[in-house]
């Protein structure tokens, strides 16, 4: 069974590494550059785990993202990614639903072993 992910970043030259990187992982990769379109791929779309940036450009931030994915599918785990760890931004995240967070730049193993734990906890929450 195919495990479908969305990237949303605003940055193109990091979607294009994650779409990289997770299709090798074997992964089913969906991208998206705003909080609209993470929002319209939500809506058209069942994904097993959300990647989210916190802090995109035009106002956009990763808690809405958290949100429309989690109120779609439940069962959807969201990681957020973001180049400002704050402990107070983690916690919030987590409150709207996140099943974590990382902080930019990560190393692959690094997010290999999150993405491998959030999917694992889905499976066990289902």
């Amino acid at each position: 069974m195919k495990t479908y992910i969305l990237v949303v970043d605003d940055e193109q030259s990091l979607r294009q590494f994650l779409q990289i990187f997770l299709e090798k992982e074997g992964f089913e990769v969906d991208l998206a550059s705003s909080r609209a379109e993470a929002e319209k791929a939500i809506a058209e779309n069942v994904y097993d785990l959300v990647l989210t940036d916190m802090r995109m450009a035009s106002e956009d931030d990763g808690l809405h993202v958290i949100r429309a994915a989690i109120q779609k599918t439940p069962s959807t785990q969201v990681v957020v990614m973001t180049a400002y760890g704050t402990i107070e931004g983690a916690v919030e995240a987590i409150k709207q639903g996140a099943y974590n967070y990382i902080v930019k730049p990560f190393g692959n193993q690094d997010l290999r072993s999150l993405i491998q734990g959030a999917l694992a906890s889905k499976d066990v929450a289902v």
